[in-house]
């Protein structure tokens, strides 16, 4: 990372009148050729198989290119730092127009000022979520972390977060809570199906119309390891709600809520072990479910107006997880392997919606410097539908990044 100080004055953060902020700019460029064999939703980061047919594909992407600032201010209120992070990628989509793959959109990743002590900290902006807080490595899913919708939850989101931990030689442990603003990942919320659509300017969506938000929390205990490093474990709990309207003025709040249990184990200095497991429901602001989170069920509008309304929801329910087994007997060379699984309640889903997502991944890594890392993956993916026929692709991919 580059250095840069400055002074600012004028804060009044500090006795005296002046404070120095401290910032770092950082980036990583990453480039990604990929070759998939099936159909799949997404060429360049695939999380589902689909069911077109004859659709092999190639192609390329920049769109994981990171930038971001980091800044501090040391010991202004109660010998506290204050802690700023931005981060941004260029994941947003592309814009409406030729050439379409070489024009993505910018987009938030982190926006988040903390106040951080010797053993607490409070955040607020947006950051990751302290619910299933894990991601494989790999350098083929970045900005949609590995294991999407295969296993692993994931989300950032805005947020209030505290955090306070404790130590005793090797053994440490911490407690985590925040209140967050989870968004949907649908914006159908009972109106009209017409009339739901992504603009420049925010609609509500279930979440927001539950006038409610969302809560987490999590304990940790970490154990330094044979390795040098440190072990993790964590256990989670997450809750929010959504409202949905009906036809006729009728309303119902649904719960978004699960339980989530994080491991992370270097065993050694070249053998390491990670994963999580969840169950709950209505998981899908975190790519849970499958992608699903509410079986909705629709009909035409009883006033002939050709309009299609909400007639019943429910909450699905599901369970799942990923592992992976990292190996690194050099500084050069690295061996990653992992599957993961998302399988919602058959119970609880329509037919022909996916009732189970699966995949496996292989990796190999290559570091000839600590900033340059390259890496050859494959990625096997599996989306099972209820009463329908098991759909299969193939994620081949070389990726290259240089932080700086």
């Amino acid at each position: 990372m580059i250095g840069v100080s400055a002074v600012v004055w004028g804060l009044g953060l500090a006795v005296g009148g002046a404070s120095e902020v401290k910032v770092q700019p950082y980036g990583v460029v990453w480039t990604n050729f990929f070759y998939n064999v099936g159909s799949v939703n997404n060429i360049d980061i695939p999380f589902l198989s689909t069911a077109s047919t004859g659709s092999d594909t190639f192609g390329a992407t920049a769109r994981q290119t990171r930038v971001g600032l980091k800044a501090s201010i040391p010991k202004v209120w109660g010998g506290a730092t204050i802690k700023g992070h931005f981060e941004s990628d260029f994941f947003a989509g592309s814009a409406n127009s030729a050439f379409q793959a070489s024009k993505p959109i910018p987009r938030i990743r982190i926006a988040s000022i903390a106040l951080e002590w010797e053993r607490a900290r409070v955040l607020v902006g947006q950051d990751w979520t302290i619910f299933a807080p894990l991601n494989p490595a790999s350098l083929a899913h970045a900005s949609i972390p590995g294991f999407a919708a295969t296993g692993n939850l994931w989300d950032r989101a805005p947020q209030i977060r505290f955090e306070w931990w404790r130590g005793s030689g090797a053994l440490k442990y911490g407690v985590q809570a925040a209140l967050y603003a989870p968004v949907d990942n649908e914006l159908f919320s009972g109106a009209t199906v017409a009339d739901q659509t992504y603009a420049v300017f925010r609609s509500a969506d279930p979440i927001g119309l539950s006038r409610l938000p969302g809560g987490q929390a999590r304990l940790w205990f970490g154990l330094d390891m044979p390795s040098g490093k440190q072990g993790v474990l964590g256990i989670a709990s997450h809750t929010h709600f959504e409202r949905y309207f009906f036809e006729g003025g009728a309303e119902t709040l649904l719960q978004a809520s699960g339980v989530a249990v994080d491991v992370a184990l270097p065993v050694t200095k070249w053998l390491s072990l990670s994963g999580e497991f969840f169950f709950g429901k209505n998981l899908e602001s975190f790519m849970g479910g499958a992608m699903q989170g509410v079986k909705k069920t629709t009909a035409a509008a009883s006033d002939g107006s050709g309009k299609t309304v909400l007639t019943s929801t429910r909450e699905i329910g599901t369970m799942g997880g990923w592992a992976q087994l990292s190996l690194a007997p050099t500084s050069v060379w690295s061996f990653h392997f992992g599957y993961g699984i998302d399988q919602p309640n058959e119970d609880d889903i329509a037919t022909k919606t996916r009732s189970r997502n699966t995949a496996g991944y292989v990796g190999i890594g290559i570091t000839p410097h600590e900033k340059l890392k390259f890496a050859v993956e494959y990625n096997w993916l599996e989306t099972q539908s209820k009463g329908a026929t098991i759909q299969t692709g193939h994620h081949f991919n070389l990726g290259a990044s240089l932080d700086f």
